[in-house]
């Protein structure tokens, strides 16, 4: 019997975990007032959120959101990759940075405008770790968090050295709007999805999901070796939204993951100056939920077979909320799951995470 617990060890470890904890309280504090003075809507700005988020709560979409994805119902043409070579992070590899055209169409009508002025975004990237052809056991696709994107960093985060040196290729993936694919004027990487704009928010993760489809189709192309998904916070939301969507997957690995943005966005509204001494002023939970429903893995089946599927999460984590994990657990019929004794930004206990998945990958015979 597979269990999920939070609780942890006795002494040292657990003020860790209360350490990492307050780490996490006091930049979810410090977010609040960023965002608070800068694309917090103000009560009378909540029309237009709401006009945002008109297109995405047609029945036909709340009913069946996997309609958002129909592009996935067809088959998927295998993009036109351009391979650049990069001097190698790891002795005996060869590393390469790698793009191709992302033709992705916003679903929203009016949304389609915006989108094609956003140049950038319309090439897809990902930095490849390949090992000698005979070599590789598979292919490991990491899956950054917010505001990342640069391969350097998400690397180390992502704790993708580890999984290369299991026998696995890499491919560091760069989510839309973000790292080198953010539009010009953005502040910083991902700063478009922090505003107040659903339907910016839903077609970047449609973009998400269509860019990734084709670069596994690529990969797929090439050998026929095992594909797998970890991400790391909206990473780990791409990835978990991805095991309901396509079933050939090998496995898929959320780590720190939010399961609902619509929760993520009334904490915030709630706890915001604008709306605290007047909640019945801001959007309810249940409004906002249903705004960013049609990707939300807890909207979607699992396909990907539930051996095939571990979750690994912070016991302190105050980012992203534990029960956000513990649903997507019971959401996809209690598989393996580790909760580590750190937290979203302090996340103590990497080597044991390292040792956790590698286990996992063992027992499903990838590596």
């Amino acid at each position: 019997m597979v269990e999920s617990t939070l609780s942890g060890p006795d002494g040292p470890g657990q003020w860790l975990t209360r350490f990492a904890a307050g780490v996490d309280s006091l930049a979810l504090a410090a977010a609040r007032t960023l965002l608070d003075r800068t694309v917090m809507p103000r009560p009378h700005e909540l029309d237009r959120l709401r006009s945002s988020a008109d297109f995405y709560l047609r029945p036909e979409l709340q009913d069946e959101p996997r309609r958002f994805f129909e592009f996935l119902d067809t088959p998927l043409e295998i993009p036109e990759v351009s391979l650049s070579s990069k001097r190698p992070r790891a002795k005996n590899s060869e590393r390469f940075s790698l793009v191709f055209p992302s033709a992705y169409e916003p679903s929203h009508p009016e949304y389609r405008h915006e989108h094609a002025a956003q140049d950038e975004n319309h090439i897809a990237r990902a930095e490849l770790w390949l090992h000698p052809d005979s070599e590789a056991r598979g292919t490991w696709i990491g899956l950054h968090g917010f505001a990342m994107g640069n391969p350097s960093f998400d690397a180390p985060a992502l704790m993708a050295s580890s999984f290369f040196a299991l026998g696995l290729d890499v491919a560091l993936f760069t989510l839309p709007l973000h790292g080198p694919r953010k539009p010009r004027g953005s502040r910083f990487s991902g700063q478009l999805f922090t505003s107040p704009n659903v339907a910016r928010l839903n077609e970047a993760i449609g973009q998400a999901v269509h860019d990734l489809a084709l670069l596994i189709a690529w990969l797929r192309s090439r050998n026929d070796r095992p594909v797998g998904l970890m991400g790391l916070s909206l990473g780990g939301y791409v990835a978990a939204l991805m095991a309901s969507l396509l079933e050939d997957l090998d496995f898929v690995i959320p780590m720190a993951a939010p399961v609902c943005f619509g929760d993520l966005a009334f904490r915030f509204m709630s706890a915001s100056r604008h709306y605290r001494r007047q909640p019945s002023a801001g959007m309810d939970a249940e409004e906002l939920r249903d705004a960013y429903r049609i990707h939300s893995p807890l909207a979607h089946p699992p396909r990907v077979p539930r051996e095939r599927l571990m979750i690994v999460a912070g016991r302190g984590d105050r980012i992203v909320p534990t029960e956000h994990p513990s649903r997507l657990w019971d959401h996809w019929g209690q598989p393996r799951i580790h909760w580590f004794g750190g937290s979203h930004i302090v996340p103590f206990g990497r080597r044991r995470i390292c040792e956790e998945i590698a286990r996992f990958l063992r027992e499903i015979e990838i590596v």
